[in-house]
């Protein structure tokens, strides 16, 4: 029966698993408890901001693995990093610096072989019912006050038309759905047109995903007129969007995503700079002045701020300041980050986190006109 038992497990485990490796807990050292950070291995944003966050706070209560994204492999890849992370540290609590494809089911497996880490999941790129399944604390982009701050600015500058831009394939996101509708009802506030138009995507075509963006946006012009001003709900292909809106004179351009410092430097072909008030700097030297003064963006770039967000509350759960059961409040969740954080500014911005639904939460940032 015992033998029984134990091939049934073996064989839940390799469903959850995906893969053939599991985590050795025996490796796993006495001591003070260590918060993981995974970060894709590409240089990018994510990368950079982890090892500001390892250096800033010791390699001894932050330990940090990378992983190569390849497509299918890319849930083994990041399950091994966390099988390094593992066995070589006391983990707690683990940061996804990226929530790239095949996260979640590195989570499901790294949660089933060791249910007590907690495993935080910052700007996926998966469906959210999916992911809120699976991580602990998902954080993502698209709180209420965004929307907000962006259709009042659409409406001082004229707007007759919000177009929310939404990918086939994302039309059933839940994360997504709730976003048009704190857009409508912005919109519905200001008197202002909403419109949701989902386009074609195709997959694993990245190329004709974004042509079909910038077709999309070429339709709406000519239906509702230049005042139009775009809200873009996917990351893939905001830059696109920006960059035919403003081609073909519409009147207002919004991005949602982690990285809008990526968008202006593709659509516009600027140099980043040192800073992200630098980069809005070149952007407004490098477009014409009418569509400047029409063009919205974040009001700082958020992917260190996320990564705070996500630092704060691992350290809070660390601690045993925060209490994952209770009922969720944004003042408490708030002050459990600010507290862990040391009462740190988070880049001198404030965030709103205006809601949880699962065990995602939605953050919010102030957006301006160039």
């Amino acid at each position: 029966m015992k033998r029984i038992a134990a091939a049934v497990l073996a064989a839940i485990m390799i469903l959850v698993c995906l893969t053939s490796c599991s985590v050795n807990t025996e490796k796993i050292k006495d001591g003070d408890s260590v918060i993981g950070i995974i970060a894709p291995e590409n240089g990018g944003e994510e990368y950079a901001e982890t090892m500001k966050i390892q250096e800033k706070y010791g390699a001894d209560k932050i330990a940090v693995e990378t992983f190569k994204a390849t497509g299918s492999s890319t849930t083994s890849a990041i399950y091994e990093a966390a099988e390094r992370l593992l066995s070589a540290n006391n983990i707690k609590a683990i940061i996804f610096a990226k929530g790239v494809e095949g996260t979640a089911d590195a989570i499901k497996a790294i949660k089933a072989a060791k249910p007590n880490v907690e495993c935080i999941d910052v700007n996926p790129d998966e469906l959210d019912y999916f992911v809120s399944a699976t991580a602990d604390l998902t954080i993502s982009v698209g709180a209420s006050e965004s929307c907000t701050s962006m259709v009042a600015a659409a409406k001082k500058a004229g707007m007759d038309t919000v177009v929310y831009m939404v990918p086939d394939k994302y039309q059933h996101n839940q994360s997504i759905t709730k976003q048009g509708e704190e857009l409508k009802k912005a919109c519905e506030d200001k008197k202002i047109d909403y419109v949701e138009h989902v386009y074609k995507t195709y997959t694993n075509e990245i190329d004709i995903v974004r042509g079909s963006a910038g077709d999309a946006v070429v339709s709406c012009i000519e239906q509702y007129g230049e005042d139009t001003a775009f809200y873009s709900a996917s990351c893939l292909v905001t830059d696109m969007i920006i960059k035919t809106a403003s081609e073909n004179g519409a009147g207002y351009i919004y991005g949602n995503c982690n990285c809008p410092n990526h968008h202006y430097v593709t659509a516009f072909g600027v140099d980043k700079g040192e800073n992200y008030s630098q980069l809005i700097e070149n952007v407004r030297a490098a477009v014409d002045k009418d569509v400047a003064k029409r063009l919205c963006v974040i009001e700082s770039s958020p992917e260190s701020v996320m990564l705070k967000i996500a630092l704060g509350y691992a350290v809070a759960y660390c601690n045993g300041s925060i209490d994952t059961s209770a009922e969720f409040d944004e003042a408490a969740f708030k002050s459990a980050i600010k507290t862990a954080l040391k009462d740190e500014a988070i880049d001198d911005m404030e965030f709103a986190v205006s809601e949880k639904y699962g065990n995602v939460i939605n953050v919010g940032f102030p957006v301006t006109t160039l």
